[in-house]
C-alpha cells in the first residue's frame, strides 16, 4: 500500500537544498513538477525518501535520467521468460520509453539515457538459458542497442551499452 506523502516536509527540504545550492526560488516549481511526476510513478516512488531524491535531482541544471534496460529477452504476458534472445527493442526498454515520454512531457529539461545490459553476455548461465554463445549474445545486444536508438532517435535521447557508461561494471558484479 502506498504511503501518503507529507508534501510540506518535502517542500521544506527542497527549500533548504535550493538555498544550499544558491537556487532560491526554484523549490516551488520543482515541488509542482515533482508532484506531477510522482503521480505517474509506480508505488516504489511514493515515499518521502524517493521524493526527496527526485526533488534534489530536479533542482539540478543537467537532468540526465538513466534508464537501465535488459537485452531483448523473450517474454510472455509482460514478463521475461529468458528462453531466448532477440535483437529488437526489449520489453523493459519499451516500458521505459512509454514512461519517459510522460516524464519528459512534464519536465522537458530531463534528457533520458537508456543503457542496455551488454555485460550480461559475460554470464555463462544467462547465455546457456537463452541458447546463445557469448559472441551471438553480444551481436544480438548490439542489434538491440541499434533498434532502441532508432526507436528514440526523433526524441533526441541517447542509447548506450551499459559498459560504455560504467566501464568497470563486470568487475563490480563479481
Amino acid at each position: 500500500m502506498a504511503q501518503e506523502i507529507d508534501w510540506k516536509r518535502v517542500g521544506s527540504f527542497l527549500a533548504q537544498e535550493a538555498r544550499r545550492r544558491g537556487k532560491e526560488g526554484r523549490e516551488e516549481t520543482v515541488l509542482c513538477v515533482l508532484q506531477r511526476i510522482v503521480e505517474v510513478c509506480g508505488e516504489f516512488s511514493v515515499n518521502r525518501k524517493m521524493c526527496v531524491r527526485l526533488g534534489t535531482f530536479l533542482l539540478g541544471d543537467k537532468l540526465t535520467l538513466i534508464a537501465p534496460c535488459c537485452p531483448d529477452y523473450t517474454h510472455e504476458n509482460g514478463a521475461y521468460t529468458f528462453r531466448g534472445l532477440g535483437g529488437g527493442v526489449s520489453l523493459l526498454a519499451e516500458k521505459h520509453i512509454f514512461f519517459l515520454e510522460t516524464v519528459t512531457s512534464i519536465e522537458p529539461r530531463i534528457t533520458p539515457l537508456l543503457l542496455v545490459g551488454d555485460h550480461e553476455a559475460d554470464d555463462s548461465e544467462i547465455c546457456r538459458a537463452v541458447g546463445k554463445n557469448r559472441m551471438e549474445f553480444s551481436s544480438l545486444v548490439a542489434n538491440t542497442i541499434e533498434a532502441t536508438r532508432r526507436a528514440v532517435a526523433e526524441r533526441g535521447w541517447r542509447v548506450l551499452a551499459m559498459t560504455e557508461c560504467i566501464s568497470d561494471l563486470p568487475m563490480r558484479e563479481v
